[in-house]
């Protein structure tokens, strides 16, 4: 299921992103977002990058450590997480 995310403040996420490699691959990396920007079409967002604290213990994830919103489901968004960044479902069907 793809997702979207705007950023409401300059943002790091760590999120999962389509490669080339053949259908259904992906892999986790890092996007800068500035405040308003939206990026749309990706895999899983698995947090904010470490450096923003927010007094939140890190978690390791894909070989990274980052800030992650307690769990959540598909189900509940569109959805702030920690005030920095608002998830939802993207509208872009898978492989568009």
């Amino acid at each position: 299921m793809p997702y979207k995310v705007t950023a409401l403040k300059d943002i790091r996420i760590l999120a999962n992103v389509p490669t080339p490699n053949g259908p259904n691959r992906e892999e986790a990396i890092w996007i800068s977002l500035k405040a308003g920007q939206v990026q749309d079409g990706l895999g899983m967002v698995w947090g904010l990058h470490p450096s923003y604290g927010l007094g939140q213990p890190t978690q390791r994830m894909k070989g990274y450590e980052v800030l992650m919103e307690p769990s959540w489901n598909s189900s509940e968004l569109p959805k702030e997480f920690f005030g920095m960044y608002r998830l939802e479902i993207s509208p872009i069907s898978p492989g568009v």
